[in-house]
């Protein structure tokens, strides 16, 4: 009898919609469980009701953040050319230590359980038709990870991806907190998947296809977004020194912003659906001290500019840089 492959999915299910999500990617592959056995790895408990659709269930209550600048991935936005501001403000930190406290576990235990092949998907995804994962596990018989790019803007798209359990990168084999950390310390761009693709690339034999394919495949990924973004952030703009401030509404509806730098109040004011502004804040950025940033009068960002050597490493992470002086590592 032939040896199921296994389906690992991640979720962090804190929300309603969040949960419908899982919920119907799980009930999308009812129809191929011949094939497939299902783990759920979760930071979030799951209801009762989840337990029908899946195989195994590995839980884990922590969900580590990196919040700390010289660890928080950056995000790009080029309002127009030769000018591309990065920022590592726009989301909560960096998300994946607690990615890999799910699946390194998980890993164990499909190790564990003498499985062989693994396709990788977060909990927003939805797969109609297996023939992609019956085309990636034959290349796995000659490649130890099949993943999918989307060249020049992403190296690795995170969401789905197979690979081997025998084959795995050394950094899924042993949870390491202090090794996650080197990997992402001093990094810059620092953008998660393109690093966990250069681990794969350095390490393994890599087969690479083509992200925007997938939807033609019959599958589906990253259907919500799982943390809230802000494009509401300050930035250093090396041309003449100055502190500056982005604006953008990617929001449906517009808001209000307000900034408090060196207890002085600028009022920005409306900023409407998918409009941006670009703001000075003060003359030279040696005289910041510190800033507060309010959306609609609830705080999203507090930063202390006097605190040891932040000025330094804010200059270093938020920055503009003009297009061909960005490299992605």
């Amino acid at each position: 009898m032939k040896k199921k492959e296994l389906i690992i999915i991640l979720s962090y299910c804190n929300d309603k919609d969040k949960k419908q999500s899982l919920y119907e990617c799980l009930k999308s592959l009812q129809n191929f469980r011949d094939d497939y056995d299902i783990l759920v790895a979760s930071h979030t408990p799951l209801d009762e009701l989840f337990f029908d659709y899946f195989d195994y269930y590995y839980f884990d209550k922590n969900n580590n953040i990196l919040t700390d600048i010289e660890y928080r991935q950056n995000a790009w936005f080029t309002p127009f050319n030769n000018y591309v501001v990065w920022s590592s403000y726009i989301e909560i930190g960096n998300t994946v230590g607690a990615i890999w406290d799910m699946l390194v576990p998980s890993l164990s235990i499909a190790n564990t359980l003498k499985y062989q092949k693994i396709h990788y998907f977060e909990y927003d995804s939805e797969i109609e038709n297996i023939n992609e994962l019956i085309d990636n596990s034959k290349l796995l018989d000659d490649y130890d990870y099949v993943v999918y790019n989307s060249e020049p803007t992403h190296k690795l798209h995170g969401s789905f991806l197979s690979f081997r359990v025998d084959g795995i990168i050394d950094e899924w084999k042993n949870s390491d907190k202090q090794l996650l950390e080197k990997l992402f310390f001093n990094v810059y761009p620092k953008v998660p998947e393109n690093i966990i693709y250069n681990l794969i690339k350095k390490q393994k034999r890599l087969y690479e296809k083509n992200y925007n394919k997938l939807s033609s495949c019959g599958i589906r990924v990253g259907k919500i977004r799982g943390n809230p973004v802000n494009w509401n952030v300050p930035f250093y703009d090396p041309k003449d020194n100055k502190l500056k401030f982005l604006c953008r509404n990617v929001d449906v509806t517009s808001y209000e912003i307000k900034i408090i730098i060196n207890d002085n109040l600028i009022n920005v004011g409306n900023v409407k659906p998918n409009t941006w502004k670009i703001i000075d804040l003060i003359g030279d950025i040696s005289d910041t001290k510190n800033m507060l940033v309010f959306k609609n009068n609830v705080k999203i960002l507090e930063l202390d500019f006097s605190s040891d050597n932040f000025k330094e490493k804010f200059i270093y992470y938020n920055s503009v840089l003009d297009n061909k002086s960005i490299s992605v590592k």
